[in-house]
């Protein structure tokens, strides 16, 4: 969205039903815990604290993981165990400001860019 909200790009409501036929309920955030051999919290994370967007789309039922189900989890976290791994071995490219995110203002595109190209000399440090 362009005012930078990501607000209900996932929405988390009580209708879905857990294996016990009962309505999932979130839990207060931040939720910390272990699941697939590896710590997790779980958070709201702030926009402007995104570090890049990537093609690779993690499948997860959001209701679940945030209802702490523990299978879910340990499927989410296993995925980004995954594609962690994959970044380190530099198999994972952000997508590009024009041609992939098809930003059209010449300024919001150049600035993409360089938080990009910041970013990452900041992890080559």
């Amino acid at each position: 969205r362009r005012d930078g909200d990501l607000e209900g790009f996932m929405q988390v409501g009580g209708k879905k039903k857990g294996s016990e036929g009962r309505a999932l309920r979130p839990v207060k955030l931040p939720h910390f815990g272990d699941a697939a051999g590896e710590s997790y919290v779980l958070a709201r994370v702030p926009p402007s604290s995104l570090v890049a967007l990537y093609a690779e789309r993690l499948s997860v039922d959001a209701d679940k993981v945030l209802a702490a189900d523990e299978g879910a989890i340990a499927l989410a976290v296993g995925r980004l165990r995954e594609l962690h791994t994959k970044g380190q071995q530099g198999g994972l490219e952000a997508l590009d400001a024009r041609g992939d995110l098809r930003l059209q203002e010449l300024e919001a595109a150049q600035m993409y860019d360089e938080r990009t190209e910041a970013l990452q000399t900041l992890q080559q440090l």
